[in-house]
Order: structure tokens, then sequence, then C-alpha cells
């Protein structure tokens, strides 16, 4: 599976605005949603923006329950459109095609603080 950054952001923002902050995917047909949410989750080794449950009992049911501390720092930086587009433009114009979360992060924390 190709990581898809739009769909983190994606995932991240539906989670803040979400009114119970509580996000679910069913295991059967949202297998990118769920792999996705998994890099965000508080797992070992992962990015740790999102508490999740991995499955509730009965059902084949994840759901994200709310975004951390770390997670409403990413989002506060991400939520912004035009100021997203504008960080994933600059690697575009630079022939970058593959970089990290972290780093698209450091452009969008670098430009707010030039503006």
């Amino acid at each position: 599976m190709k990581r898809d950054l739009d769909l983190i952001r994606q995932l991240i923002i539906d989670i803040e605005h979400n009114p119970d902050n509580a996000v679910s995917f069913m295991d059967s047909g949202n297998k990118k949603e769920i792999a996705h949410l998994k890099l965000l989750s508080q797992e070992k080794g992962q990015a740790g923006f999102v508490e999740i449950n991995e499955k509730h009992l009965l059902e084949n049911v994840y759901t994200a329950k709310r975004l951390t501390f770390k997670g409403y720092e990413v989002f506060e930086l991400i939520k912004d459109e035009n100021r997203w587009q504008d960080a994933k433009n600059l690697f575009k114009e630079k022939g970058i095609k593959y970089y990290s979360f972290e780093l698209l992060l450091e452009v969008l924390k670098t430009n707010l603080r030039l503006k």
C-alpha cells in the first residue's frame, strides 16, 4: 500500500471536526483508511497523533477516539487547504516526488513563521 498524505490529512481533520471526536471504519471495506489510521495511532513506532480502539468486540470496526495533544498540534498546521497545497507545491517545484509527512510539517511550520 502506498502512503497517502492527503488521506492522512483528511483523517486528522475528520476526527477533529466530529462532535464526539470518534470516526469509525468497517474492516471489510475501508482497508486503506484503516491502514492509514493505524499509522496515525499511538501504537509503538507510529505517529502518536490519534487514540484508536483496535476493534470492537463483536464487530470489525476501528474507531479513532480522539486526537492526542500532538495530533492537535498537527491539525493546527494542516487545517488550512491553501497552506497545505502551497507546502506540497514547494516539493513539486523542486522536483521532489517523495517526502515524509514530518518534512511536510516542517515546511508548514516554516511557512507560518515567514508570514
